[in-house]
């Protein structure tokens, strides 16, 4: 996968949009990071579910199901 050297020194993958702080949260904190825990692993499979056909930024938005 391509990656890209930021201004803040790190290295991030081309699909990290510096325009949208979600996508740089998201890959910073989350990405390719293993998940183990059975409520979690649950809500990403109904996420992945629900937003078949719909654009990966619409899983970044706020959500309102979340107890986050």
């Amino acid at each position: 996968m391509e990656h890209l050297s930021w201004p803040d020194g790190r290295q991030r993958c081309f699909w990290a949009n510096p325009k949208n702080e979600r996508y740089v949260r998201y890959h910073d904190e989350e990405w390719g990071r293993p998940v183990h825990d059975d409520g979690k692993l649950f809500e990403m499979l109904l996420l992945e579910c629900f937003q078949a056909g719909l654009l990966w930024v619409t899983k970044l938005l706020p959500d309102i199901y979340s107890n986050r």
